[in-house]
């Protein structure tokens, strides 16, 4: 197999499409859910972005304590579930007790 190495190629670009220009219309902190930094098309007063503000940071710490909640009725059913093992597995010693006693007298 001999390989050729004077052989050469061409490449031809052709343009498919127009050239876009992009505008940025809106910068916002965080990822959907954080305040809008710039807005193109809106402008809010200074007492709106106040409200908006008080909003969000009502709804971040009504997320915070049902997260809290949460995290508390999970550790408590946990006990409840262990409580509840406890209790059976004592059920049963006494059931298997109760039946060797009786296998003891007959």
């Amino acid at each position: 197999a001999v390989v050729s190495t004077q052989s050469t190629s061409s490449v031809r670009l052709v343009e498919l499409g127009p050239r876009m220009t992009l505008r940025l219309v809106k910068v916002e902190e965080g990822l959907l859910d954080g305040e809008v930094l710039h807005h193109e098309f809106v402008e809010k007063t200074d007492e709106e972005k106040k409200v908006i503000k008080e909003r969000r940071e009502k709804a971040k710490r009504e997320k915070e304590k049902r997260k809290r909640d949460q995290e508390k009725n999970v550790k408590k059913k946990e006990r409840e579930r262990e409580d509840n093992k406890a209790k059976s597995l004592e059920g049963m010693k006494k059931k298997e007790e109760k039946e060797r006693v009786q296998g003891e007298k007959c």
